[in-house]
């Protein structure tokens, strides 16, 4: 009788020392804290955890290997406010309808009899459209924002459901306050972190053009395409340092989901450009995913399916426990993540308008195809597992795939909802105008 208790007890402690797949991990008592971390304009090639051969980010490398991490993520737009507007709510930006963000008129307002005035128009996140934030506060969590784009701010939106929240864009803080700046902010915040499970989101803009020189790159004797490719590594390394402390001294490794994703890429002359400009090819269009809870996944673990920014949303939600959300695009990749599922022959589509040189794309990602839709310009395929650098257009042969994937494009546009943001007018100096140049957010309308 001794022995058979014994055993029942043997067997009662091992079942309460496994995490239910269903229970995320935790007993319901304690809820996980939510970290999200967006490091504008940073391509995963520049990165040693993609197989870039520098060492810009030893932290993130290091952060790999006990983390999820996405090999074929894509973000739904290559601009700033749309591909965040549809991290944060699980819409693309057809549905939430921030298509742009900043960009400046030519004409300048009449109304203001100020010469050195212009208007800027605002797509503002949908009032009617909860956002990532707002749900964890809802759902509990205490929540907390720091941000370093323009483009997320108090004026779009993306202040909504924040009890707490820093903006580091004004002109002193140039392109953006530093990541070390922002470090201090989460240091000051601290002790209210501590104080009870909590969602807090950052972004990060050291990445983005222009380049500080922080190793003197630019005194070299390269030319001024290397140089640029050097600098935008170096700014890699300074926040790739800035996250390591952040994530020792706020204690991300415990009782935290930590998701680092990134909006955008970056172009360096891959076809043809520079920046980020009117294109959806991979340099711009694949981003940065990372996930990391080291109560639930102690190794590494990598994901080849496609996923997209829009999946952030409910991933993290069913993770944390918060309650299920209807009405999202994207879907939770937990069960792809353990094994239990595959995302099968999913669409994910990428949009980019630039109403400044009068250009519309469209791009639609399914399985190992890519299709790229010029509106009134006509179309390219491309075999991404075969030519990851898109340089090998296979529209005139494969026929077939082009006119399936075309479907499935026109029918996303077709029964997409537009929810719609409000537009808004805001006037700007001339100095905030220059500012703006400086982050391609300024131009002649054409």
């Amino acid at each position: 009788m001794k022995l058979l208790v014994s055993i029942l007890c043997l067997l009662l402690a091992a079942c309460g020392d496994s995490a239910s797949p269903s229970s995320g991990g935790h007993d319901g008592a304690s809820k996980p804290n939510v970290v999200v971390v967006v490091v504008d304009t940073l391509r995963p090639d520049h990165l040693p955890l993609y197989g870039y051969s520098t060492n810009t980010a030893p932290f993130l490398s290091a952060l790999s290997t006990r983390s999820v991490v996405f090999r074929r993520a894509f973000s739904s737009s290559t601009w700033t406010a749309p591909a965040t507007a549809s991290l944060f709510t699980s819409l693309y930006p057809l549905q939430h309808g921030v298509l742009e963000g900043f960009f400046v008129h030519r004409t300048r307002t009449a109304e203001s009899g100020q010469a050195d005035t212009q208007s800027v128009t605002l797509n503002r996140l949908p009032d009617n459209t909860p956002t990532l934030p707002e749900h964890f506060a809802r759902a509990g969590w205490q929540t907390f924002g720091v941000v370093a784009n323009v483009n997320i701010t108090e004026r779009l939106g993306f202040q909504r459901g924040f009890a707490q929240f820093r903006d580091f864009t004004g002109l002193e803080y140039g392109k953006g306050g530093a990541a070390d700046l922002v470090l201090e902010q989460l240091r000051s915040w601290k002790p209210a972190l501590s104080a009870g499970p909590h969602f807090l989101y950052v972004h990060l803009n050291d990445v983005h053009s222009p380049w500080r020189d922080r190793e003197n790159v630019l005194a070299t004797e390269h030319d001024m395409l290397t140089k640029n490719r050097m600098a935008y590594d170096s700014e890699i390394r300074f926040v790739d340092t800035m996250l390591g402390k952040a994530y020792t001294e706020l204690g991300w490794s415990k009782n935290t989901i930590l998701c680092i994703v990134s909006d955008h890429g970056e172009e360096f002359m891959e076809h043809g450009q520079t920046g980020h400009n009117l294109s959806v090819y991979r340099e711009l269009m694949q981003v940065v995913m990372l996930v990391s809870w080291p109560e639930r996944w102690r190794g590494p673990r990598e994901v080849v399916e496609n996923a997209s920014l829009i999946d952030v949303f409910p991933t993290l939600v069913e993770l944390s426990g918060a309650p299920y959300v209807a009405g999202l695009e994207g879907r939770s990749l937990v069960d792809v993540v353990e094994g239990r599922a595959t995302v099968g022959e999913r669409a994910l589509v990428a949009h980019r308008i630039d109403r400044r040189v009068g250009g519309e794309l469209w791009a639609v990602v399914r399985g190992d195809w890519k299709l790229i839709q010029r509106v009134g310009g006509g179309e390219e395929l491309y075999r991404v597992s075969r030519d990851p650098a898109e340089k090998l257009d296979l529209a005139a042969e494969e026929v077939a795939v082009v006119q399936e994937l075309r479907r499935e494009l026109e029918g996303f546009r077709a029964r997409a909802k537009r929810i719609g943001g409000e537009a808004i007018d805001v006037q700007l100096d001339a100095a905030e105008i220059e500012k703006l140049k400086t982050l391609g957010y300024a131009g002649d309308e054409k």
